[in-house]
């Protein structure tokens, strides 16, 4: 079967990088000893036979990637023993790449942890999953472990890829292609964010995150704006963010990556597959307008970029004829996520099995910089990046950038974005006043030979000369002054003034 045009990205990526794990989506889990081993077998099968796509495997064919669904009997869970002390190299040793010619893109293992519960571990290529479709996964398991029976699906991952193929999709999308190409008709510049290293050609998706949660007053002053102006809070924080990269990059057109679903049919509800589409905002933060009036006219933009989110980015990206660049994205190198509900996962706290999370600190930033905002009873940002390209103590201080937009704009919606300040009083008393502070006293009755003649006194053993590999002290330039002096006459290297102070020493 023909790949989807979100696969066909994931593919580019992978073929890219075989060797990486930017784009497997792992998951560990500590298991109750009342776990039924065999019932979790089972459940797993019945989930890889259930969902096409767990067992399907990407291969060329004539020089095009396809996809290829294998039987469902393909699919076993590995079981091993362990200790406790080990974990870390368990995991260490599952998170793999897949060679997705070859491996399932969907692994399982669990660990029997002497004398303690099990270890789950779960991963996915992302070329086969997204987060709708973790929530399915989810839902399908415990209703399956329960023993519940689930209605037939009416389609798979398939006979989506291969409806994107047909002429009534691209007939469908004709707008839509239109709309994305009008918007990047004038030329783009590449965002310029402050780095502390410089960018390699060799990137690395290391990743950082530093979290912090809003006060009940900017909350509840954020939620206020978004009512009072008509906008999402989607839109409210997309244009926090947006003024927070201008301001960072002191560029104004400032293009923003963003994930939607891509399920445009109730057929889709079920499915299991990647149908995540990323769509590429790009807004003009024009320093002279309001916050007030800024937000305005995002709301419009996001809506409309919205509206027509089925023309897919790398269709857009190859429509564009980006050239393509190993350190950088295409089109945006900045993410921006907004959810109101934690991540679905496996985990479950009913009597009957129980089955936490187990954090690994696994982070990984597929962009320089991303923000995520979590809006629950408290709203918490969490910036995600590149340690290749930021430190810790740099990202510390763009979340405090990032709280003074925040206040700025709940004290003063109407504020001009050019006078809404990021910068601490103590960060603009060192611009101002301590990197000008270049006064130096001087003793303007000392003359540079007297200095010169001090210094020879003061360190007599100090280098005083150096040409190519040879190097003199002052003690040695006072014995071989003059042969130096016309050696370096004769080199031009140099002239007048200095040469007599030597010949004078």
């Amino acid at each position: 079967y023909p790949l989807s045009s979100a696969q066909r990205r994931m593919y580019f990526l992978y073929e890219f990088d075989k060797d990486g794990t930017s784009y497997n989506m792992p998951a560990f889990y500590r298991v109750g000893r009342e776990l039924d081993v065999s019932k979790l077998d089972k459940t797993f099968k019945e989930l890889v036979s259930r969902h096409q796509v767990l067992r399907t495997v990407f291969e060329l064919s004539e020089g095009q990637p396809v996809q290829r669904v294998l039987d469902a009997s393909t699919f076993e869970i590995t079981y091993r023993q362990g200790s406790s002390a080990a974990i870390d190299s368990y995991v260490s040793e599952f998170v793999r790449p897949f060679n997705l010619a070859e491996d399932l893109p969907y692994r399982v293992s669990l660990i029997d942890i002497s004398g303690e519960d099990y270890l789950l571990m779960i991963d996915t290529h992302h070329i086969i999953n997204d987060g709708v479709s973790n929530e399915i996964l989810t839902n399908d398991f415990w209703s399956l472990y329960h023993g519940a029976s689930l209605p037939d699906l009416s389609v798979e991952y398939v006979d989506y890829s291969v409806w994107q193929q047909s002429e009534n999709y691209q007939s469908l999308v004709s707008s839509h292609k239109d709309y994305w190409l009008d918007r990047y008709t004038e030329e783009l510049t590449v965002l310029e964010l402050p780095t502390d290293y410089s960018r390699s050609q060799i990137r690395s998706n290391e990743g950082g995150v530093h979290s912090i949660t809003l006060s009940e007053e900017q909350s509840q002053g954020l939620r206020k704006i978004a009512a009072s102006e008509g906008v999402t809070m989607y839109t409210l924080f997309l244009g926090i963010y947006n003024v927070l990269l201008s301001k960072l990059s002191n560029q104004e057109d400032i293009v923003v990556g963003t994930p939607t679903a891509g399920r445009h049919h109730t057929d889709l509800e079920g499915v299991v597959g990647m149908f995540v589409n990323t769509l590429a905002l790009r807004n003009q933060v024009a320093s002279g307008s309001s916050f007030k009036e800024f937000l305005t006219d995002l709301q419009v933009d996001t809506l409309m970029a919205f509206d027509h989110q089925l023309y897919q980015y790398e269709e857009l990206v190859d429509a564009l004829d980006v050239s393509r660049d190993s350190s950088r994205n295409p089109l945006f190198d900045v993410f921006y996520s907004y959810g109101q509900d934690k991540v679905t996962s496996i985990v479950s706290k009913s009597e009957e099995l129980s089955i936490v999370g187990h954090d690994v600190g696994y982070d990984v930033a597929k962009f320089d910089l991303s923000l995520n905002v979590l809006d629950s009873e408290e709203i918490t940002l969490s910036l995600t990046y590149r340690t290749d390209l930021f430190s810790a103590l740099s990202i510390l201080k763009f979340s405090d950038y990032l709280n003074r937009v925040i206040d700025s704009v709940v004290d003063n919606k109407e504020r001009l974005l050019k006078d809404i300040d990021i910068l601490s009083v103590s960060e603009k008393d060192r611009l101002l006043l301590d990197l000008n502070d270049t006064d130096k006293a001087y003793d303007l009755n000392t003359t540079v030979l007297n200095k010169f003649m001090a210094q020879s006194f003061t360190c007599p053993d100090g280098i005083a000369l150096v040409l190519g590999e040879e190097k003199l002290t002052y003690q040695e330039l006072d014995v071989r002054s003059d042969l130096w002096a016309r050696h370096l006459m004769n080199l031009g290297v140099v002239k007048g003034s200095i040469v007599g102070l030597m010949m004078t020493r």
